[in-house]
């Protein structure tokens, strides 16, 4: 009885051995795909944009993606544009 406890306990622990392993070499492989990607993105040039508020709503977008009325006011849409009576520029 002595000899399959022994066994048995051995066993439990390799299993949670080579859990505990595999589940680091997971965590190792989402850091590096992370890493890769933030990589990828700086070397595509994702810079940081300026953000502009839109003078209907307040909702900040990137300042190449506003829409600019005639006005010199800056939109997050056509919606906004048209509702605050503006022509795009």
């Amino acid at each position: 009885m002595g000899k399959w406890l022994l066994v048995a306990v051995l066993a439990l622990l390799a299993i949670f051995w080579l859990r505990h392993k595999a589940l680091a070499q997971r965590a190792e492989r989402v850091k590096a795909s992370a890493r890769s990607a933030v990589d990828e993105g700086e070397a595509a040039g994702a810079m940081p944009q300026k953000m502009v508020a839109c003078a209907r709503c307040g909702l900040n977008v990137p300042q190449p993606e506003a829409l600019q009325g005639t006005s010199g006011n800056r939109y997050c849409g056509l919606e906004h544009l048209a509702l605050a009576g503006d022509a795009v520029r």
